[in-house]
């Protein structure tokens, strides 16, 4: 039984894997500042960019607060100044830009490091479908040459600090040993 087990095991765990994302997909958007910002670009000029997707609502506050407050944290140590970017996101574009600002600020989220983004048309600009699909909040930490995705988590899986603070760490830390 267990000759049978193990390797059905091992397969059904690569299936996993495989399926799962682990690459950002790239993105040229207007911010609500009329800056263009190329998603790939910023990743291959060393920089780690937080997409945080709200509607806004009064649950995506605390987490993307959060995440907010701990990619700022990096770009006051001086080793990482100016290498977080966060992106705050409308999910469906149905909020303008200077709605999207004042939620922000009223919600002590920014200006520092923050690029707002009302994400229109429709929401098909920055693609929430292309980062798992939708989920309020919805947080994805991407970073490194090869664009990958540290972090990846909506609703209320986005409530991990720890996880967002390693996923940071790690986008900005070079692996040096596979």
């Amino acid at each position: 039984m267990k000759k049978i087990l193990l390797p059905a095991l091992l397969m059904f765990a690569h299936s996993i894997q495989s399926n799962s994302q682990t690459n950002a997909t790239n993105f040229t958007a207007t911010d609500c500042n009329s800056n263009s910002h190329t998603l790939f670009t910023e990743l291959d000029n060393g920089n780690v960019v937080v997409l945080a997707w709200v509607m806004p609502c009064l649950t995506c506050i605390a987490p993307v607060k959060t995440a907010y407050n701990i990619a700022k944290s990096y770009n006051n140590k001086p080793a990482y100044a100016g290498k977080v970017k966060f992106y705050l996101i409308d999910d469906f574009a149905d909020h303008s830009c200077t709605y999207l600002s004042n939620w922000a600020s009223n919600n002590n989220i920014g200006p520092d490091i923050l690029t707002v983004f009302d994400n229109a048309p429709g929401g098909t600009v920055i693609k929430e479908d292309d980062y798992g699909g939708s989920g309020m909040p919805h947080v994805a930490i991407v970073g490194g040459s090869d664009h990958r995705i540290f972090f990846n988590k909506h609703n209320d899986d986005v409530n991990d600090p720890a996880g967002i603070e390693y996923a940071i760490f790690r986008a900005l830390t070079p692996a040096s040993v596979t």
